[in-house]
């Protein structure tokens, strides 16, 4: 099924940083497909709750996703290969850092939609700051959790 791409004042504003703004393109038990306004990207990621939603209509989430190893950078694009499909490998700029005392914490990258990483743990979250330039390879289970 084709779903045309909505455009950004159709999907409802985020309120914070985590949160992910798409339109559905496919709901079902194990997997959900989003697509992103103004994009060609689909991600496709394990619901962590059923989706309401009906497809073609505007969701709003969090997209989560365990990080390998997050790498600073001193130059390069925001983008999530593949354009379709799993995220593989996403690099962004930091938006938020949420620091952990019992774990590594998470950093949330904008690529253009933003994804939250779970740090490595060999890594801390307190390595990085908003504004970093960042790339990482994320483990297959990339999540969605809807809001609303």
């Amino acid at each position: 099924m084709s779903v045309a791409l909505n455009t950004l004042s159709s999907v409802p504003a985020a309120s914070t940083p985590s949160e992910a703004r798409g339109v559905l393109v496919e709901a079902s038990a194990s997997k959900v497909v989003v697509s992103f306004p103004a994009s060609d990207y689909q991600l496709h990621l394990a619901p962590e709750r059923p989706v309401t939603s009906a497809v073609g209509k505007r969701v709003l989430g969090i997209i989560k996703g365990q990080a390998r190893r997050i790498d600073a950078l001193k130059s390069g694009g925001q983008f999530v290969e593949p354009v379709m499909g799993r995220p593989r490998i996403v690099q962004g700029r930091v938006v938020e850092v949420n620091a952990s005392a019992n774990g590594p914490g998470t950093v949330t990258v904008a690529c253009p939609m933003p994804i939250v990483l779970k740090v490595g743990e060999l890594q801390r979250a307190e390595q990085f700051k908003v504004g970093d330039l960042v790339t990482t390879h994320v483990l297959p289970g990339a999540t969605f959790t809807p809001l609303g």
